[in-house]
């Protein structure tokens, strides 16, 4: 009698270690989905980015962070300091998840509608 206590505490987390799940259980399915809604809105903004500077040139730009890091570095600095930042972002978000989950969902929101303006803001360059 007394063990299945010990089980159900155990059960509820009473006893449970400190050590996050790993990823492949109850959330996992959740937090791949939000990682590739932040690639893709990344993806956007850097294709639609490629298409507004081939058509415009470099000037159509309207993040100067941007525009100089393309000026340095070249398309290729570009893609690589795109691929770190959203790689970082994703990061940081499965490492914060498992102890502050509000915290990671609003890294996640962030870093999703960073991508969409970008990309939208491409757009409508493109359309001008």
């Amino acid at each position: 009698m007394r063990d299945l206590n010990i089980g159900r505490l155990w059960s509820r987390g009473a006893m449970a270690s400190p050590v996050p799940e790993p990823l492949w259980t109850g959330e996992a399915v959740p937090q791949a989905v939000a990682l590739g809604v932040l690639a893709l809105a990344h993806l956007f903004d850097y294709a639609s980015f490629l298409v507004m500077v081939n058509r415009h040139g470099l000037g159509a730009e309207a993040n100067p962070i941007v525009v100089m890091l393309a000026q340095l570095a070249g398309l290729p600095g570009l893609t690589i300091a795109k691929i770190v930042t959203v790689a970082f972002a994703a990061g940081l978000m499965i490492l914060i998840a498992p102890h502050r989950k509000r915290l990671a969902m609003g890294l996640l929101v962030f870093g999703v509608g960073a991508g969409m303006v970008g990309g939208i803001s491409n757009v409508l360059t493109l359309q001008a």
